[in-house]
């Protein structure tokens, strides 16, 4: 499926810790969402203890589809693609939920695989950042996929880990679970100068070592494209991840659902730069929605 280019898009991601509704207008190139709002409602909580989609998480998934979908209508879109990544993939029940939001809503949900989540992924930071060289890291509640891109192109060499934030945060062992399937990673992934981090706990990493430089009250607005050395980033993550929440949210001034989380994604990001031996970060907002975006629309 190819959208024309006059058409409004929208596109619902049904992630492991949020649901999220993305609407584009033409042109689409470069262009940030004219509509982009999620409710967390966390599917993927407790996903590597019980092999399901969280109960109470599944009603409000349902309930939150159900609103975007309305909104989807009210925006008379043209076109809307609705995605689902690894709680639904992942989970034994996720294709009930499928077969339920199609019985309920009229929902087709596509529940894309791994391989095609990374891809996606480099893909959106390929729109943002034309001469991207390096690695793409998406972290999520139930994955992180890493691939490889060069200047003109997504490279073939990318994987999907079971590593995300939810699903670490399970493990009591999170720094070996970590360990063991970065075991897995090609070795084309390792050695690149640039890691192109996406992801919303990623960006509240960014935002509290931006606040550590300058202060809990300083503008952590605009961080897409932000730089960081990956030896000052790999020591900054190794000290958030040693620290509680409620010391995340008084030092840095963050929302308490990040602060939640923002120890085990600090881990994982501590983990993949060692393993990784980059030399800069880069943030990036853009990211699988925006890859999606860009392979149905085509050449513009």
């Amino acid at each position: 499926m190819v959208f024309t280019k006059e058409k409004l898009v929208g596109i619902i991601d049904i992630g492991s810790n949020s649901i999220r509704l993305v609407i584009f207008e033409p042109p689409y190139s470069g262009e940030r969402p004219i509509f982009n709002e999620k409710v967390q409602c966390g599917l993927g909580r407790d996903l590597e203890k019980t092999g399901k989609l969280h109960p109470g998480a599944r009603e409000s998934a349902m309930y939150a589809l159900e609103g975007f979908h309305a909104l989807s209508k009210a925006f008379q879109l043209d076109d809307l693609v609705v995605i689902g990544t690894a709680a639904l993939r992942d989970a034994k029940d996720g294709a009930d939920f499928v077969k339920e939001a199609k019985k309920k809503l009229g929902i087709d949900i596509r529940v894309i695989s791994g391989d095609e989540e990374a891809r996606y992924a480099a893909l959106g930071v390929k729109a943002a950042f034309t001469d991207a060289k390096g690695i793409v890291g998406d972290l999520g509640g139930g994955s992180l996929e890493l691939a490889k891109i060069g200047k003109s192109s997504v490279d073939e060499t990318r994987i999907s880990l079971p590593i995300g934030v939810l699903r670490t945060m399970d493990h009591t062992d999170a720094k070996d679970f970590i360990k063991e399937h970065l075991s897995t990673i090609p070795k084309g992934l390792a050695d690149h100068k640039n890691f192109y981090a996406v992801g919303g706990t990623w960006r509240a990493l960014a935002a509290a070592y931006v606040r550590e430089k300058k202060g809990p009250d300083a503008s952590v607005s605009g961080l897409s494209g932000f730089k960081v050395d990956a030896k000052d980033l790999l020591k900054f993550s190794f000290e958030i991840a040693s620290r509680t929440p409620e010391e995340i949210v008084a030092k840095y001034n963050l929302e308490h659902k990040r602060a939640n989380m923002l120890p085990t994604a600090a881990l994982i990001m501590h983990c993949v730069l060692k393993k990784l031996k980059s030399e800069k970060v880069i943030f990036s907002n853009s990211g699988l929605r925006d890859g999606i975006l860009v392979d149905m629309t085509g050449p513009q």
